[in-house]
């Protein structure tokens, strides 16, 4: 039928499949079947074959109540009529899906950044308790650094690591003598003879950065 349609009208965009619907017509000589197709045409400028000399759109409303189109077409339009609402019914529901499927990726996008919201918040909340761990871990006297005692608030520490580490939130340590980079980085001081910490390297480490991912959500102070 693309075929047909390219000869007679052009080379013009059209899309077809068959109607469910046929008729077979008697005739005293011969028996005819029809079968049915229902071709939507898309673009493309109209040129008809030498075969023709005129062409015209007509709705169903007109085909319905022309003289000049036998039953059997009509019959035909009218059945392609049903199958074009069909194919409407099922572009709506596709669009539907569509719609329904991008509204759910923005959801969970969104989902997504009130976790991190969330998981942030909770870490500049607990970030400070546990720095002040660590603080009063370093003054534990010398002589119960090996003891029990000193087992079990070590473990403690280990505990606190691991719930940050349960939502996304990782340590990382700056290094004495490497780069200070201000994105990683946060200098509350600077040596005697340094005109500025930018581009300079860092001398002294006093508290660990925090990452969720990539971001930094507190630099390393040093």
């Amino acid at each position: 039928l693309l075929r047909e349609i390219r000869e007679e009208i052009g080379e013009v965009k059209t899309d077809a499949w068959i109607l469910a619907d046929r008729m077979a017509l008697e005739y005293p000589e011969r028996k005819i079947l029809h079968l049915g197709f229902v071709s939507r045409y898309l673009s493309g400028e109209i040129v008809l074959s030498s075969e023709h000399e005129d062409y015209r759109w007509m709705t169903l409303e007109e085909i319905e109540k022309s003289d000049e189109c036998g039953e059997w077409l009509k019959r035909f339009v009218k059945s392609a009529a049903d199958r074009l609402k069909e194919h409407e019914h099922l572009d709506d529901a596709k669009r539907i899906f569509a719609d329904f499927e991008n509204y759910r990726r923005r959801q969970e996008e969104r989902v997504k950044e009130l976790s991190m919201i969330c998981s942030e918040r909770f870490a500049q909340d607990l970030i400070p308790v546990v720095d002040n761990f660590r603080a009063a871990s370093v003054h534990v006297p010398e002589e119960s650094r090996n003891g029990s005692w000193m087992t079990g608030i070590t473990y403690i520490g280990k505990q606190l690591d691991a719930v940050l580490e349960e939502h996304g939130i990782v340590s990382f340590e700056a290094k004495e003598g490497e780069m200070f980079d201000p994105y990683l980085h946060e200098a509350i001081g600077r040596k005697d003879g340094e005109e500025s910490s930018e581009g300079g390297r860092i001398a002294e480490v006093l508290q660990p950065g925090y990452k969720m991912g990539a971001r930094v959500i507190r630099p390393a102070k040093v």
